[in-house]
Formats: structure tokens, sequence, C-alpha cells
């Protein structure tokens, strides 16, 4: 994905609309971020079913790279460090619920 525009809220308070009225966000600086996600080697795959709340999904734990960077229009850059990353954890998933779950 390459310049998508998103806003730059500064902090995740002001993003989640935390100094104002409830879950509107705060005043934000217009942005775009470029990011590349590869995904190798699945470790497990699992799939999971509740009828009961009507979910059902089947989903693989794998290791993911990301590349990612950003600029807002006040003249902020940030890249990340792609030779310096630990995966925590990474998930793919496919999942259905609500009117799509029978």
């Amino acid at each position: 994905m390459e310049h998508l525009a998103v806003k730059d809220y500064g902090t995740l308070a002001n993003a989640l609309g935390l100094g104002g009225a409830p879950g509107v966000p705060g005043p934000g600086i217009a942005s775009t971020v470029t990011f590349e996600v590869r995904w190798r080697h699945v470790l497990k795959t699992q799939h999971v079913r509740d009828a009961t709340v009507g979910f059902e999904g089947t989903f693989k734990q794998t290791d993911a790279h990301i590349e990612w960077s950003m600029r807002n229009a006040a003249g902020f850059r940030f890249t990340t460090n792609p030779s310096n990353q630990t995966t925590l954890t990474a998930l793919l998933g496919r999942e259905r619920n609500g009117v799509f779950f029978d």
C-alpha cells in the first residue's frame, strides 16, 4: 500500500477523542502512510466455531515482516528500521459472523 491518506492525531488519546466529545477525534494533520507486510511460515492453523454467538473462523499464526513509513503536512516523517524487527505475533484469518454465519 502506498501513499494512503490518513490523519495524524499526534496521540492515541487525541485519536480516540478522549480530550473532547467521547469518540470524536481531536484535530489531526493530513498525512500519508506507506507499508508492506510480508507473511511467511505458517506456524499453526486453528478453526474456531461458536454457534451461540454466531462466529466461525480459520486463523493462521505466522511470522510477518513490516516496512512502514509516514509523513504529514507539517513535515514530520517516520520510517521503521526494517532490519531490526521481532515478530511477537502475526495472524491471518477468515471469519464469518452475523447474517453471514449460517
